[in-house]
C-alpha cells in the first residue's frame, strides 16, 4: 500500500470530502472553516468559513458540502465564537447557511460526523464534550428528512457516538470511542454490536468498501483497523504511529486525515494536522447523496 503526504500544516483536521474536480475538503476546526487540497497545487487554501469547530463534513447531492459543526470546541479548547453546535451547509462558492441548531425540539449539543443514508436523509452522531473521564454528556444519533425536520435516531448513553457511515442496504454504523465498539442500526430498527476493538484502538472514523468491509480511523493504535460486515477482524493497517481522525474513500484511493500526534488536542490552536492518501486494495462503496433546505 503506499502512502503518500498530501498536505501538513492542518489545525486538527477531520472530516475529509472529495469534491467531483478531485478536490479534497477537510474540516479546519481549530480555524472554525473548511480547508480544500487541490491535487498539483502546493498548500491548502479556506474552502468556507463557517464559525465555531466544523467537526464532520459529506458532500450532499445539491452542490452543497454539510458540516457537523460542535459549536468550537476540541478537548479543552474553545474558540472565541464558541456557542451551540449546529448542522451547516457550504455551497462551492463558499457561502455558508444553518440546516438545524434542534431536531425534535431538542437543541442540539456538539454534533460530530455526518452521512447520507440510502434514504437520502441525514445521519449525524452529537456526542457531547469529550471527558473520557467523566463522561459528562450523553451521546445521541439524529436524522434529518430532506425539508429539514429530523427526529431521535438512538439514544446511546455516555459513550461518545463518533464517526458515521451507512451501509448499502441502509443500516447505519457508528463508532464509539469511550467504549471501543462499533455497532450498527439496520432498517428494521435493530441495534446490534458489530464488534469490540482491542484495548488500544479508540475509534474517531470510518469508511466503507465496495465488499462492506469497514475501515476504521483510530486516535490511540497508530493506524487503521479493517473489519469485515459481520464484526471479525481482517488488518491491521500500521500507518507509522499516525493519530487518526477520519477517511473517505475516492474509488481505490483513500484520504485520511492525521491530527499530526497527541499534541494535536490542546487547549491552544496548533496546526500539526496532515492530510494522506493511500493506494488502497479495494475500492470504496459508493456514497449516498441527499439535500436537506436550510431553515
Amino acid at each position: 500500500m503506499k502512502k503518500t503526504l498530501c498536505a501538513t500544516g492542518l489545525a486538527h483536521a477531520e472530516g475529509p470530502t472529495v469534491l467531483p474536480n478531485g478536490n479534497v475538503v477537510f474540516c479546519h476546526c481549530y480555524y472554525g472553516s473548511l480547508g480544500v487540497w487541490k491535487p498539483g497545487v502546493k498548500g491548502i487554501a479556506e474552502f468556507a468559513k463557517v464559525g465555531g469547530g466544523p467537526n464532520g463534513s459529506v458532500l450532499g447531492g445539491d452542490k452543497h458540502v454539510y458540516v457537523a459543526n460542535n459549536g468550537g470546541a476540541v478537548g479543552p479548547f474553545r474558540s472565541a465564537d464558541f456557542g451551540p453546535g449546529s448542522i451547516q451547509k457550504a455551497a462551492f462558492d463558499g457561502t455558508v447557511k444553518t440546516v438545524a441548531r434542534e431536531v425534535a425540539s431538542i437543541q442540539l449539543n456538539m454534533p460530530n460526523d455526518l452521512v447520507f443514508g440510502r434514504d437520502k436523509r441525514l445521519y449525524f452522531t452529537d456526542p457531547g464534550r469529550w471527558d473520557a473521564a467523566n463522561r459528562p454528556d450523553p451521546g445521541r444519533l439524529f436524522v434529518l428528512n430532506p425539508d429539514g425536520s429530523g427526529e431521535l435516531f438512538a439514544n446511546v448513553g455516555n459513550t461518545y457516538p463518533n464517526g458515521i457511515v451507512a451501509e448499502a442496504d441502509g443500516s447505519i454504523v457508528w463508532v464509539e470511542t469511550y467504549t471501543q465498539k462499533v455497532r450498527r442500526k439496520a432498517p428494521d430498527g435493530t441495534v446490534s454490536d458489530v464488534c469490540q476493538l482491542p484495548s488500544n484502538a479508540y475509534p474517531d472514523g470510518l469508511a466503507v468498501a465496495e465488499n462492506g468491509d469497514l475501515y476504521i480511523t483510530t486516535l490511540s493504535s497508530g493506524g487503521m483497523h479493517i473489519v469485515k460486515p459481520d464484526g471479525s477482524a481482517i488488518q491491521y493497517l500500521d500507518l507509522d504511529g499516525t493519530v487518526l481522525s477520519n477517511c473517505v474513500f475516492e474509488g481505490s484511493t483513500m484520504f485520511v486525515t492525521d491530527m499530526g500526534g497527541p499534541a494535536g488536542v490542546t487547549a491552544h490552536a496548533v496546526a500539526i494536522g496532515k492530510l494522506w492518501q493511500l493506494d488502497m486494495p479495494v475500492a470504496g462503496m459508493p456514497m449516498f447523496r441527499g439535500a436537506i433546505a436550510a431553515r
